[in-house]
């Protein structure tokens, strides 16, 4: 023990004389200290307690329900600041404003703020709820692995607590481990065996792991046992698309809106599929009442966009443009995307200095198809995968949330080389979840489009890896993003054509950087040739991947297993040239995205 450190009893009666002459902060300080050698200290926690409880005790109840009416209303800004005012000496944080506080954060996209809520309140009160609060932060902030932790705490605390198991569950299946999401469940049903969102659940892992038959099970048990469940309804709305049965989703996601007219993304998800029949169509109406009723930023984008794809169809371009910008412009503020972000990012990743792993035994041959979203990794995943043993995988959360603790590393430290012993665990990681998606196949296929920005990661930890990385025609790849609006929050930059035409320029230098010491490991394909001439591009792009010559065609529409991208319709029918043109509808509106890509070009870039 440091020398100058009182011992904690004297520093218990320091703070229990703080708190009789009324310095609640001094003491609340006083047992923190304590509690952070000593977590499981009852006299500091109890201190605490009591000082919460003197807390509650003093603070206004008419302000208290002030802060609690402005939330209910949904005015969080204002139920923010109010609740700020009352929490103003910086000690524990009052418990009634806890929960206020963290939802106005999260709703106000400002997820770290909720975590340093969280972290304020947990020395004083440690509960599953508090844990479970943190780790839905900690998740809408892009860190699964800090979440997963955090939900694996609330499950320790409170180990019959369904909700927990669930948020677990949800958390593991976004880092990319199936089989730890798939016991996570299991406890859950082991709990309560007919639990709606327990089955849901399950459903939506066995679907991330291609298993489509268990997941319609699941799903339609889930139904059965609550029909009236928009969510399950969705999601077996995306099963059945998934898998090619449009018209089973099409009905899904009706049943779904019936119960749920103003859910904006069940709009959305019904336009992607929907054939509308004129500009009388009364689901068109539909939305655009919603539309003028609604403020939700949010809402209004997925309405925008759902707009923009039933105007489209109907050829009605310059409205249906108007909505698509409107959409992408809310997006964009709501994401705050700012590109020199990204740019900083690229430039940092190509000084990292990584060693290169030994070989040693891999279970599985890894290929990762990577590019930008939208330039067709879903149809090279389909030729790669067709008439072997190789398991088409999707798209895997699996690379980045393991390296991302990586890159936080680094940068907290100010590193730019790993050492041999941290390229050894990566590839161990990397490894042991690869296998699990494998499914007792030689070769799985990671097709998540962004890993193109690990590839320096990839070519040292993997050294079987082999790495595709599609190209597309720069007009046309713009105009895909743009019209697409991406389910999570990742892809802030599809959502500006000047962002959109600068992010090309980055991926591709940044390519171009490893593809200078990596040529052997980096194979590039273009969609233009695949769609021009299907047969002897497939054939070539399979043979540098090492994957042998087929029986049969290499391009084909009879897909039985689900796809879960935006390419879920296009990649089950037959290849058309005109993919690359569709954007020339809109020549006029997309002037700006030609310009700015020629003025990248002029500046070499």
């Amino acid at each position: 023990m440091n020398k100058q450190t009182p011992p904690a009893r004297i520093l218990l009666s320091q703070a229990e004389r703080l708190r009789r002459r009324g310095d609640m902060a001094g003491a609340a300080g006083l047992y923190e200290a304590v509690i952070s050698r000593f977590p499981a200290n009852t006299r500091a926690r109890s201190g605490l307690a009591a000082l919460e409880r003197d807390a509650i005790e003093s603070l206004p109840q008419d302000r208290l329900d002030a802060v609690a009416a402005s939330f209910r209303q949904g005015h969080w800004d204002e139920a923010l600041r109010l609740a700020e005012r009352l929490d103003t000496d910086g000690g524990p944080l009052h418990p009634a404003l806890i929960e206020i506080m963290g939802a106005c954060h999260l709703r106000l996209g400002r997820p770290e703020a909720a975590v340093r809520v969280y972290d304020r309140a947990l020395p004083a009160q440690e509960t599953a709820e508090l844990w479970s609060a943190k780790g839905r932060a900690l998740r809408a902030a892009g860190r699964p692995n800090r979440a997963t932790a955090a939900f694996g705490r609330a499950t320790a605390l409170a180990p019959d607590c369904v909700a927990h198991w669930l948020d677990l569950a949800a958390c593991q299946l976004d880092c990319g481990q199936p089989d730890a999401a798939r016991r996570a469940v299991a406890r859950a049903l082991a709990i309560a065996p007919e639990h709606p969102a327990a089955l849901t659940l399950q459903g939506r892992v066995a679907l991330a792991s291609g298993d489509a038959d268990n997941a319609q099970a699941a799903f339609g048990t889930a139904i059965r046992l609550d029909p009236e469940n928009a969510a399950t309804l969705n999601d077996l709305a995306i099963l059945a698309r998934a898998l090619g049965r449009r018209d089973e989703a099409l009905a899904h996601y009706e049943a779904a809106l019936a119960l749920h007219p103003d859910s904006a993304v069940l709009h959305r998800n019904l336009s992607e599929i929907a054939a509308f029949t004129g500009p009388d169509d009364p689901r068109i109406a539909r939305m655009e009442k919603l539309l003028d009723r609604t403020t939700d930023p949010d809402d209004r984008a997925h309405l925008k966009f759902a707009l923009f794809n039933a105007l489209d169809q109907l050829g009605d371009h310059t409205r249906a443009f108007d909505h698509l910008a409107e959409g992408n412009a809310l997006r964009k503020a709501r994401l705050g995307y700012d590109v020199t972000r990204d740019a900083a990012l690229f430039a940092w990743l190509k000084t990292l200095r990584l060693p290169r792993a030994p070989m040693g035994d891999p279970q599985v041959t890894p290929i990762f198809v990577t590019g930008l979203p939208r330039s067709g990794t879903t149809l090279t995943e389909q030729i790669l995968s067709h008439g072997a043993d190789v398991r088409p995988a999707g798209e895997l959360a699996l690379v980045k949330t393991a390296i991302a603790p990586i890159l936080r590393t680094l940068k907290e430290n100010s590193r730019s080389c790993l050492s041999v012993d941290e390229i050894l665990d990566l590839q161990r990681i990397l490894r042991h979840r690869l296998a699990e998606y494998a499914g007792g196949h030689a070769t799985v296929i990671d097709k998540m489009p962004l890993n193109f920005r690990w590839i320096g990661f990839l070519c040292a930890a993997l050294p079987e890896a082999r790495i595709v990385v599609m190209q597309r025609d720069e007009m046309a790849l713009g105009w895909s993003l743009y019209r697409q609006c991406f389910g999570g929050p990742g892809n802030g930059f599809a959502y500006d054509l000047g962002d959109i035409a600068c992010y090309q320029a980055l991926a591709r230098d940044l390519v171009a950087h490893f593809q200078a010491s990596e040529a052997e490991r980096i194979v590039t394909a273009d969609f233009g040739a695949l769609i021009r001439d299907p047969f002897e591009t497939a054939l070539a792009l399979r043979r540098a991947c090492g994957i042998p010559d087929p029986d049969e065609t290499l391009v084909t529409t009879d897909i039985t297993r689900p796809i879960l991208t935006a390419s879920a319709d296009q990649v089950r029918r037959a290849v058309d040239p005109a993919r690359d043109t569709g954007w020339c509808r809109y020549a006029e509106q997309l002037a700006p995205l030609r310009e700015a890509l020629d003025a990248l070009v002029r500046r070499g870039l």
